[in-house]
């Protein structure tokens, strides 16, 4: 089927016969013919959407800025990143300035750049004379990576939940906590692919036209890239059923570094913490070692991690809560655990 033969007979169909014809177009048409079919079917089917949206990569197809701009949070972020470059030689400057505050900020910027206009004032932070990359050297941990891990957090916080975003500094580690789990069906293995969801699209949006994001989906790669840059282990990424956390670990500390004799968990997760000469039993420990590394963790899933019952496990909490050693924060569900050394 022609593109010509679906558009004509497109307002006459249902809107299932309307997909279901989809799959036999030869090519897409016009770009504004498609732009109104893909605004049409956005309410309900995003996937059909970003559907049309890989054919008219595929085929190259060149869309006006304008276009591109009505369908800003219609379509993956990616995808729309994709038609932009795509079509970028097409735009004009005014075209451009329609994909202000629309579209990530640095990917305006360059495109701007590009086209040698001059970068809008609200964006001209965003040249190569802003320095930022510099500052990064002055600091033991990226000021990139702890910039994404904020903003990403805020961007797919779950706003119902009253609990707030979580950041915390360990001997070894910068951990970032957001409320609410991996939005609308997306997997941990898509996001570290660069797919996203926004849960908060204002909120992601203020963040973009202000610059601070430079590309969408891909948040967790940057993370990674700059902790390689600076040498520090590969950054974790903890998938919980209502938050997410994200550590970034610290390099080796010196001895002088530590306090009081403490030591921290290692990379592999082997924790040695120990609390002064107080002494605990080795079940007490290992509740420990597995608080550390995700301190949401309930009892249950304690006790099938270090594989004893639940019982057990529930006993050794009360003695180290009542020694003071475990100090439990919040409800039973949504509340998290807090070690306190040196008790």
């Amino acid at each position: 089927m022609t593109w010509t033969e679906y558009y004509d007979k497109f307002y006459d169909w249902s809107e299932s016969t309307q997909i279901k014809k989809l799959s036999s177009l030869e090519s897409p048409g016009p770009a504004d013919e498609v732009t109104e079919v893909m605004i049409d079917l956005a309410y309900n089917h995003e996937d059909v959407v970003n559907w049309i949206a890989r054919k008219a990569i595929e085929q190259k197809l060149v869309f006006p800025a304008e276009n591109i701009a009505d369908l800003t949070n219609l379509m993956d972020e990616g995808l729309q990143k994709q038609l932009v470059f795509q079509s970028a030689g097409s735009f004009s400057k005014d075209g451009l300035e329609k994909l202000i505050g629309l579209v990530d900020a640095g990917v305006v910027v360059e495109l701007y750049k590009s086209k040698e206009y001059i970068i809008p004032g609200d964006y001209s932070y965003l040249d190569d004379s802003y320095g930022f990359d510099d500052a990064d050297e002055e600091y033991e941990l990226p000021v990139k990576a702890i910039r994404e891990m904020i903003i990403n957090a805020h961007c797919h916080r779950l706003m119902t939940d009253e609990s707030c975003v979580q950041v915390a500094l360990y001997d070894d580690r910068l951990e970032v906590t957001s409320p609410g789990g991996l939005y609308n069906g997306l997997t941990f293995e898509e996001a570290l692919q660069g797919r996203s969801k926004l849960r908060n699209k204002a909120i992601a949006n203020v963040f973009s036209q202000i610059g601070l994001i430079e590309a969408w989906g891909t948040e967790l790669q940057r993370i990674q890239s700059s902790a390689r840059e600076y040498g520090l282990p590969e950054p974790e990424f903890v998938e919980m059923p209502e938050s997410f956390r994200v550590n970034l670990y610290r390099k080796s500390l010196t001895p002088e570094m530590r306090q009081d004799g403490d030591e921290i968990s290692t990379k592999d997760g082997e924790s040695s913490v120990k609390f002064g000469d107080l002494s605990i039993n080795e079940t007490q420990k290992g509740i420990l070692r597995v608080i550390e590394r995700n301190n949401y963790i309930s009892a249950a899933s304690i006790a099938e991690t270090m594989g004893v019952t639940t019982r057990a496990i529930e006993k050794n909490i009360k003695e180290l809560r009542e020694r003071g050693i475990l100090i439990r924060h919040g409800a039973a569900r949504g509340g998290y655990w807090e070690i306190k050394k040196n008790k």
